[in-house]
């Protein structure tokens, strides 16, 4: 059994805790225990050497001494110890318990002594005699006593000699049993004891397995080492109490076996109570129940405090430079127990006690206390498997701590991937930036936030949006040279601070608000800082490293975020701007890919070539064939092809060039056009123009050398119609004078048509030009209807007299087509009045429309031609146009465009 134990021992791989089994085994009573290694050296602070032959034997062995008797037994090296050692030795080294017989054997040599002083006097009267009684008397007993020690040897310890004498022999033999009583009560306590501690132990190893397999709540796990404690190490009940460092205050969480709260009330940490103490001090105390208010019915209490596995030094942690702080150099890790420090913790500026601070901070190692209870003394064997247990629920919190913090770091970056997604959705920059900083004062658990943009052109970062802070307070733009927010962009990494009084800058702000923490964390993304997420909060508090991974990651999120909107933006511009010029052009824009597919095509484009938005994506060829010619790379900006719908041909002028990438070879093609409908349009009448002002000339001309010998036949005429008697002659002279009226108009309207007009151009009420010019149809008894349907207030600039030439024209032209109906309208357009005559005649062949201009053209067998042409050029004199729009049967429609009055 003291074997298992001591072997359990040293499966713990502490040499100091064997070494301190075998110091409590020597106190138990005259028993020693040694240990030697595989160079038969004693280890563990033994001094019991083994015999170089039975080490040979590596064999279980014993030695009996006049003062001691020695048992050897062999270490075996099993396969559990070859995690540390090699599996090629079968021992470590051996295992020695001397038993001492140094006490017995001096009572045994003392009562010797006297009886072999009395057998010589018995002797001096009868040598016979005292041989017999010797025998007898004697020798028998003393062989019974050394038999007995024979026996005690190989641990025979319920042995007892049975001597019924009252003799020195059997006062001997009396001390011989009160030996083995002792002896056998020292070995019974020392197995029990073994086997206790051995039980314990057990029971937390196999507690701390079961724990740490299942997926097991904190609650459960602590449950179960609570129940350990009462179930296996014999404590009346256990209580474990943990450190809420949000409010300060030390809480019952966990009990067994007690209905009272062992913390009645909630425990400050700037208390005086036991527990607190034991916080501070970080060390395990022994309490009587009286002492701590705790429940009578235990006597004894065990305080432990639980310590984090994971501790660190506090200026480690906190990047301490302060050399000469008398804590700095400690081998003591408690350093909130050293007066005088240069600790900067909110709590130490204001003046309080500086444990106060400590015992919120992050870095302080003890995070609760564990509290049991039992009726008997507890002594420190108990106390060390408490501690042990003590430790193994510290390794179970910050296991589920651990495991906890996990599942937030996942759910941290789930609702990251949600956060990330939501403010990409919308690309407009000022939804973006605040949901950013309203999302990053919710995720990071943040009292406030403000998003800092950098300006591209001062350098200079420039207050963008905020998160629970009034944006008047906060200045406009900050330099980047600001002591603690430049040097996180400049460091590139976040970085945070409680000495926030030292940021001067927002030094109004963080007055108004009471902030105690200040963080600052630069949006990168690649090379560039698009600005800064500046983050407060109310508390000391400063982030862990997952929880600095995860504000960066977020911050990397944003800036990309940030940096999309800014491009999005941008093109958006770009685009709206390109858009605004390709629909505003009076040419057509073609893009065509490398492919020669069509991936642009402005509005106007798609008006010249009629055709549809389904042509996007399409070959041009396949598209639209006829215009094959826009691939064809040319210099010559005077290009033309002729597109036709069916019933319309339409030139379209053209010219292109080349799209190149930065590697020269072409990526497609941008071809400019425009429909030359109009400017073939307008070359033909200027054409037209040209040769009727020459036809004017020539007649003109002609007319004039008419016109005098003309008058000359009219008063012959004339005269002889006087002189001439006969009807008949006078019939013939006056059909001649008839013709020569006719002709003298048609010399009048062409030298009309011929010479340039002479206007008188004034504001003219439309509504009361068209009214004259109804009563002047309705005086002649004209069998037509004139409608008007004009704006009372419509006004224009010209001639009254001759746009009344020109309107009567119009009407008589009606009647010829015997229409019985003529509607005048009037629509105002843009500084323009569009005057519109519409009859319900015959109409014009489609095949003699576009002749219906020319000078002499005529459809009636009385009339000169020259009514419209005529018509045509007193409109234009007025920087008007004319147009006619007939269908055959349905009447005519012709549309004057006169300037606005």
């Amino acid at each position: 059994m003291l074997t298992k134990h001591l072997t359990s021992a040293m499966m713990e791989k502490d040499p100091l805790i064997v070494a301190q089994h075998i110091q409590e085994f020597r106190q138990l009573g005259d028993v020693e225990i040694g240990v030697v290694g595989m160079d038969g050296q004693p280890v563990f602070n033994t001094d019991i050497a083994v015999p170089e032959e039975i080490f040979a034997a590596r064999k279980e062995a014993h030695i009996k001494s006049d003062e001691a008797l020695f048992f050897y037994k062999p270490l075996k090296n099993e396969r559990r110890c070859h995690a540390c050692h090699s599996s090629g030795d079968k021992t470590r080294g051996m295992l020695v318990i001397k038993t001492s017989l140094r006490k017995a054997h001096a009572e045994i040599n003392e009562t010797a002594k006297r009886l072999i002083f009395f057998a010589v006097i018995i002797g001096l009267i009868s040598e016979i005699f005292l041989i017999i009684v010797i025998r007898k008397m004697i020798l028998n007993p003393l062989d019974t006593l050394h038999q007995g020690t024979d026996v005690l040897r190989p641990r025979k310890l319920k042995y007892r000699i049975h001597l019924k004498r009252n003799d020195e022999i059997g006062m001997l033999a009396s001390r011989f049993n009160e030996m083995a009583d002792s002896i056998e009560k020292s070995h019974i306590g020392l197995e029990n004891a073994i086997r206790q501690r051995t039980k314990e132990l057990r029971a937390i190893a196999e507690l701390s397995s079961e724990v740490f397999k299942g997926d097991l709540t904190l609650k459960e796990i602590v449950g179960q080492f609570l129940d350990a404690i009462t179930d296996e190490m014999g404590y009346g009940y256990s209580a474990l109490c943990l450190i809420d460092k949000e409010t300060g205050l030390l809480l019952q969480e966990f009990k067994k076996g007690i209905d009272d709260d062992v913390c009645s009330i909630e425990i400050s940490l700037a208390s005086e109570h036991p527990f607190i103490k034991t916080i501070r001090e970080a060390r395990s105390a022994i309490k009587k129940s009286q002492d701590i208010g705790a429940p009578d019915a235990f006597g004894n209490v065990v305080i432990i405090p639980i310590l984090s596995h994971q501790r660190k030094r506090c200026r480690e942690v906190n990047l301490c430079t302060y050399e000469n702080c008398p804590a700095f150099n400690s081998t003591d890790e408690r350093c909130w127990l050293i007066s005088g420090t240069l600790c900067r913790s909110p709590q130490a500026v204001a003046g309080k006690e500086k444990i106060y601070g400590c015992l919120h901070c992050n870095v302080f190692p003890v995070i609760g206390v564990l509290i049991a209870g039992k009726t008997e003394d507890i002594t420190k064997t108990s106390l060390h498997s408490i501690e042990i247990l003590g430790s193994e629920i510290a390794s179970a919190i910050e296991n589920q701590k651990l495991i906890e913090g996990k599942k937030e770091d996942i759910a941290s970056l789930i609702r990251l991937q949600d956060i990330s997604v939501e403010t990409i959705r919308d690309l407009d920059l000022n939804k973006l930036t605040q949901s950013i900083v309203s999302s990053a004062t919710v995720f990071a658990n943040m009292d406030a936030a403000i998003l800092w943009l950098m300006g591209k052109k001062d350098g200079r970062l420039h207050l963008k949006t905020v998160s629970n802070i009034e944006k008047a307070i906060i200045p406009d733009s900050l330099p980047v040279e600001e002591s603690f927010i430049g040097r996180s962009i400049e460091e590139e990494r976040p970085l945070e601070t409680v000495r926030i009084q030292d940021v001067e800058c927002l030094s109004g702000l963080i007055q108004s608000y009471g902030f105690l923490y200040m963080a600052s964390v630069p949006l990168k993304l690649k090379n560039s800082i698009f600005g800064c997420l500046t983050l407060f909060k109310k508390k000391d508090f400063f982030m862990t490293d997952a929880e600095k991974a995860v504000i960066r990651l977020f911050a990397s999120q944003a800036a990309a975020a940030i940096n999309t909107a800014q491009l999005y933006n941008e093109l958006l511009t770009e685009r709206d701007f390109s858009g605004v010029v390709l629909t505003n052009m009076a040419t057509g824009i073609m893009v065509l890919d490398s492919e020669n597919r069509i991936i642009k095509l402005n509005p106007i484009g798609f008006g010249i070539l009629k055709i549809k938005d389904y042509v996007i994506g399409k070959k041009l060829t396949d598209a639209l064939p006829q215009a094959s010619d826009f691939l064809i790379i040319n210099s010559n900006l005077n290009r033309e092809i002729e597109l036709s719908d069916g019933t319309d041909v339409i030139p379209v002028g053209f010219n292109n060039s080349p799209l190149s990438r930065t590697d020269d070879k072409q990526a497609g093609t941008v071809v400019v056009f425009r429909d030359l409908t109009e400017i073939k349009k307008l070359q033909a009448e200027a054409r037209k123009r040209q040769h009727l002002e020459a036809i004017g000339k020539v007649v003109a001309g002609v007319a004039h050398e008419i016109r005098n010998p003309l008058f000359g036949i009219s008063s012959i005429v004339q005269i002889l119609e006087r002189e001439i008697k006969s009807e008949q002659h006078r019939a013939l002279l006056q059909a001649m004078l008839k013709e020569i009226y006719r002709l003298k108009n048609l010399i009048e309207e062409l030298l009309l048509y011929s010479r340039p007009s002479k206007l008188d151009i004034r504001e003219v009420d439309l509504n009361v030009l068209m009214e004259k010019i109804k009563h002047y149809v309705k005086a002649k008894k004209e069998d037509v209807a004139v409608n008007l349907i004009i704006n009372p207030s419509v006004t224009i600039m010209a001639d009254t007299d001759k746009l009344t030439q020109v309107f009567l024209n119009l009407i008589d032209n009606a009647l010829n087509a015997r229409s019985r109906n003529v509607d005048i309208t009037a629509e105002q357009k843009k500084g323009r009045v569009v005057i519109t005559t519409k009859d319900n005649g015959i109409g014009i062949r489609k095949d003699i429309i576009d002749k219906i201009w020319d000078p002499f053209f005529t459809t009636r067998k009385e009339g000169t031609g020259l009514g419209l042409s005529i018509c045509k050029k007193i409109i234009e004199d007025h920087n008007g146009s004319m147009e006619i729009q007939s269908t055959e049967g349905s009447g005519t429609s012709v549309i004057i465009s006169l300037q606005e009055g």
